[in-house]
């Protein structure tokens, strides 16, 4: 008889071994964190598993995504942040699972249709399931602090799964850390920040939502997150004698072209070329980042090359040249 798998075990074996399902056990009620590993156990199988899964399995991940979901307002900050993920990393799973599965049928009966179909449907609600526990992240910034705020934007961003709404509420937060707490923002929280906005832009967020940091919901709430743009390119400024290679590489290309002034660019690009960011052998990691940083400020600020020193303009031609070879 083939063996059965209690998702809740702290080390899983891969479903690939045998064709029992992936969960058959109950799941634990000690806990929201023991509801997390569970999840946590079931996506990690559901991705390895290189075969077919049952229709079972799939029924299973659906129930524990929704068991998380009606948990979202229970869960503590940062475990509402860890949901967030674990839901989208199920609902890519089954979506990239249901892509494939379809792909591999040219004529499907009617058994596969309504396979198809229920892959479909399943999907669907994991990632509503995601959206929904998105949703409570943003009233949980109201109070929080910079590296929470951190956090939060960047697996919005990472999970697509934000609405202007919430940009607009962690927006609001921001501008007051950046008022009365900007010390506590510190390269690697500012460039994790404008990392997410940057990814915000150009992926979008939830069912493929535009998103952008100088817009609203409302006109207030408008003026006021143009108003935090404005100081966050200022703080940026203020400490970016503090900002290392790492840092300079996480900063995002589309957040600096979109949101940063003239001047804010030539100063950017001056400080990567004081420290010969992206060209060393020991920062050639970082050579990727940094090219398309100088390739969308070359884009879309031609005239400032003519008005960079011969030191930066000469690192920036060197940059560009590295960067092509790559290519």
């Amino acid at each position: 008889m083939a063996a059965t798998l209690a998702i809740s075990s702290p080390r899983p074996r891969s479903i690939s071994r045998r064709r029992g399902n992936l969960a058959t056990t109950p799941r634990s009620t000690s806990g929201t964190r023991d509801l997390l590993t569970e999840l946590a156990n079931a996506v990690e199988l559901y991705c390895r598993e290189t075969g077919s899964v049952s229709p079972q399995d799939v029924t299973n991940l659906t129930t524990l995504c929704r068991s998380v979901e009606v948990q979202a307002y229970n869960l503590r900050p940062n475990d509402a942040l860890r949901a967030l993920a674990l839901l989208a990393g199920a609902a890519r799973a089954q979506e990239e699972r249901r892509g494939c599965r379809a792909l591999g049928i040219q004529r499907p009966s009617y058994a596969q249709s309504r396979q198809t179909l229920a892959d479909e449907q399943a999907a669907v609600t994991m990632r509503s399931c995601a959206q929904r526990v998105a949703a409570s992240i943003a009233p949980r910034s109201l109070t929080a602090g910079p590296r929470f705020v951190a956090d939060a934007i960047a697996t919005l961003a990472a999970t697509e799964s934000a609405r202007q709404e919430d940009l607009d509420a962690l927006l609001s937060r921001l501008l007051v850390l950046l008022r009365e707490q900007p010390r506590e923002l510190t390269p690697m929280i500012i460039v994790r920040i404008t990392s997410a906005i940057g990814q915000m832009r150009q992926q979008g967020g939830a069912n493929g939502c535009n998103l952008c940091a100088r817009d609203g919901v409302s006109d207030d709430i408008r003026v006021a997150n143009q108003r935090c743009i404005v100081l966050l390119g200022s703080h940026i400024q203020r400490i970016l004698a503090d900002f290392l290679e790492e840092d300079l590489a996480v900063l995002h290309e589309v957040f600096a072209v979109t949101y940063l002034g003239y001047e804010d660019l030539g100063k950017i690009l001056q400080r990567c070329a004081v420290l010969r960011a992206g060209l060393c052998v020991e920062s050639v990691a970082h050579l990727d980042a940094l090219g398309r940083l100088e390739a969308a400020i070359d884009l879309n600020s031609p005239a400032l090359v003519d008005t960079l020193p011969d030191f930066t303009l000469g690192y920036c031609r060197q940059l560009a040249q590295m960067y092509q070879g790559t290519l």
